[in-house]
């Protein structure tokens, strides 16, 4: 199967459209993730991930809700907790702008509905003199409808 045709993969997909290039925090960009390369370098970047898929199927067609995990890093010097709260307040904007937007995908399926179901700052990850650390965890629940192609 073509990877255009995994759910995980195309909601991946979405919110790198959604988001790439649409953050930014003291003028400079913040950088979107969905695999692990160039990751390490970042003082602040989002990373996209999925977090599982369960059948939510019918006796016709094939639905499934689908969560999508999208993590807000901030490590550094020149970082501070409003980075985060800043970054996360421009992420929920964009995801959740409306009442019944939904993440654009492919020609393979149907985003019925999104909500955020959890959104998790933790303390302080590291904390010394010169390099604090901060994370924001959103999971967005999704229920999905695969379009039949032929």
């Amino acid at each position: 199967m073509p990877k255009e045709q995994l759910v995980d993969y195309a909601l991946r997909v979405g919110y790198m459209t959604l988001l790439d290039g649409n953050i930014a925090v003291n003028g400079e960009n913040v950088p979107v993730f969905r695999d692990g390369a160039g990751i390490s370098s970042q003082e602040r970047y989002i990373f996209i991930q999925s977090t599982g898929n369960t059948d939510n199927s019918i006796k016709v067609g094939k639905d499934t809700i689908s969560l999508t995990q999208l993590t807000i890093y901030c490590k550094g010097e020149s970082v501070d907790q409003t980075d985060i709260e800043d970054i996360a307040a421009q992420v929920l904007a964009i995801i959740e702008p409306y009442n019944g937007f939904t993440v654009p995908v492919n020609e393979y399926f149907e985003v019925k509905e999104q909500a955020v179901v959890t959104d998790v700052q933790s303390p302080v990850l590291r904390q010394d003199t010169t390099s604090p650390a901060y994370e924001r965890n959103i999971i967005i629940e999704h229920r999905i409808t695969h379009l039949l192609k032929s």
